[in-house]
């Protein structure tokens, strides 16, 4: 049973699998994607990546890495050649000097945990260990750990109570769901969601054999305005439904809350709203059959296509919701698999306000197309997933969404508007990552804001001012309590060729208008075999957080060559 069912979610993709090659192995062959009515879907599965040793060998262990000169700081404390990435961080609104992060973590081998890291003295020192994930119990009776804990995201409240939520999944059965963990010493320990009691379960999907549906791409934010709702937390997440485990439905945006400090959880559903504008295009009629069904969908040109939502709080309690969507019909563009463009799914960001009393949605609202269809990128040979020209890990053009002082709205992504169309699939090498003949990628980070509650936005800006033909994405935007706009963020301008990475801030003082940047990564790094060996995945985001003057961008780092840590930089302006 387990062959079966472990086929099942690499046929429906929802997490990848990175087989980790032997020392002096020859590199992956070319990969075939196949034909689905729904193909850009298949590319927004997130979680971690399976790594499928238990135990590391004994070579494989180094004494502890010595800190690099300047500013950067190694966060992760291990001391093997395991992974870590996907990065999560945040600061106490109480005291700027505690700073707790989060990250997908790879040193215990398997199962897959997330690591924490907790600073008392801004940042010098870290403590850190693994979240303890709960068991997970199906309906039929099976207990089990997950494979693997990902997507981490931090919280503080103004009660000084921090929060780390996770997804969490089976590789044997189909069980899944979302976790929270709190901490009340400042993250030093966490309490462990339990599945039988409800604790710290955010939302669960119980069968172990039906796969119909999974639980992906949580994010997490607390309130923090000082009204009714203050030390609410909210978690959004993507529930994707598919026939059997296989056909495709649909993926709208969930919202979960809690009030009692992440001991249970309220699911109010599906908050992504509905236009016919902006929604014509509807894959799902039936709702399908079996325990995950939603039924026939009584709304009309409902926006229920969707991946990475994350949420923020508005001083007034308002929570505004950011989210990708795939289904303004009349923006595809490109030529996708039959020169029409019928197939692109170009994606495009929507944002909702949700009432905090009532939970009603208003919007979606969009801020802007996406260049990020099929033919927009070449593909991986390690992964069959979507990377950039010198590249091999599976990328994404999502961003995030702040919210300022005066309730201002930011939402940063990166996309390839700027580079050249591929024809689908075109592969990178797998000798190199190197796009064939003279095509180039050349993704740019770009910033949209409201001062309307999201209803209105301003025209895409370019931050990024690297070259032509040079690669920026994860961009990562934090407001700060003064206004100020950062924005972290990889470029590879530095090497003069496009191929290694460093990661840069971009710093706004006048609330977007205008940026200085700053390169924050001390050396650079070769991902190309910063995943045991392959540049299969190194994540899919970044992190930053800001208080007063300052700014604490944190990323994936693969200076300490064939492994990735994670990194963080205290960025003050007048610095480097």
């Amino acid at each position: 049973m387990k062959t079966k069912w472990f086929s099942i979610f690499l046929v429906i993709a929802i997490m990848a699998i990175a087989i980790v090659p032997s020392a002096g192995a020859a590199p992956p062959q070319q990969i075939e994607i196949p034909v689905k009515p729904k193909p850009n879907v298949m590319h927004w599965r997130s979680g971690i990546v399976e790594e499928p040793l238990f135990f590391t060998p004994q070579g494989d262990f180094r004494p502890a890495a010595s800190q690099s000169p300047g500013h950067n700081i190694l966060v992760n404390q291990d001391f093997n050649f395991r992974a870590q990435n996907e990065t999560s961080i945040a600061v106490n609104p109480n005291n700027p000097q505690h700073l707790v992060a989060g990250y997908n973590d790879y040193r215990a081998g398997w199962p897959i945990g997330g690591g924490f890291s907790t600073s008392f003295d801004g940042g010098k020192t870290w403590h850190d260990g693994l979240i303890t994930f709960p068991a997970l119990i199906t309906v039929e009776g099976i207990v089990e750990p997950p494979v693997g804990t990902g997507d981490p995201a931090v919280a503080f409240a103004n009660d000084g109570a921090v929060y780390h939520t996770s997804i969490g999944f089976s590789a044997t059965w189909c069980e899944n769901g979302i976790f929270a963990y709190r901490s009340d010493d400042g993250g030093l320990s966490w309490f462990r969601p339990v599945v039988a009691t409800g604790r710290g379960t955010v939302d669960y999907w119980p069968y172990a054999t039906d796969c119909s549906v999974f639980l992906d791409k949580e994010f997490m934010t607390v309130d923090t305005s000082g009204g009714p709702h203050d030390g609410r937390i909210y978690v959004t997440y993507t529930r994707f439904l598919f026939e059997g485990g296989a056909a495709y439905y649909e993926s709208p945006i969930y919202l979960a809350y809690s009030d009692d400090k992440a001991e249970s959880w309220t699911v109010v559903g599906e908050i992504n709203g509905a236009s016919a504008d902006l929604c014509e295009y509807q894959e799902d009629v039936t709702g399908g059959t079996g325990p995950g069904a939603t039924g026939p969908d009584a709304t009309s040109y409902d926006c229920d296509e969707n991946q990475f939502s994350y949420p923020v709080v508005g001083s007034d309690g308002t929570l505004y919701v950011h989210f990708f969507n795939e289904q303004n019909e009349s923006e595809w563009t490109g030529g996708g698999f039959d020169g029409s463009g019928a197939f692109e799914f170009d994606n495009q960001i929507l944002v909702v306000q949700v009432d905090p009393d009532t939970f009603a949605v208003t919007g979606p609202y969009q801020v802007s197309m996406v260049a990020d269809g099929l033919t927009n990128y070449p593909f991986s040979p390690f992964n069959g997933r979507q990377t950039v020209c010198n590249g091999g890990w599976r990328l994404n053009a999502a961003g995030t969404i702040g919210v300022g002082p005066s309730d201002e709205l930011y939402v940063v992504w990166a996309d390839n508007r700027n580079g050249d169309e591929f024809a689908y699939p075109t592969f990178v090498s797998a000798s190199d990552g190197s796009c064939p003949g003279t095509e180039r990628t050349s993704t740019d980070v770009f910033i949209s804001k409201s001062t309307d509650g999201g209803v209105t936005w301003s025209a895409p800006m370019r931050i990024s001012k690297d070259p032509a033909d040079f690669d920026n994405w994860f961009p990562w935007v934090a407001v700060g309590d003064n206004g100020w706009v950062w924005v972290v963020y990889y470029d590879r301008r530095v090497s003069g060729n496009n191929t290694l990475t460093d990661a840069w801030v971009a710093l706004s003082k006048n609330g977007g208008q205008t940026w200085k940047e700053y390169r924050v990564s001390e050396k650079s790094s070769n991902f190309f075999n910063g995943f045991f060996g392959t540049p299969s995945f190194i994540g899919d985001y970044n992190g930053i957080a800001a208080a007063g003057n300052k700014a604490y961008p944190f990323w994936t780092d693969s200076r300490m060559d064939g492994d990735t840590d994670v990194f963080i930089d205290v960025l003050q302006p007048g610095g480097k």
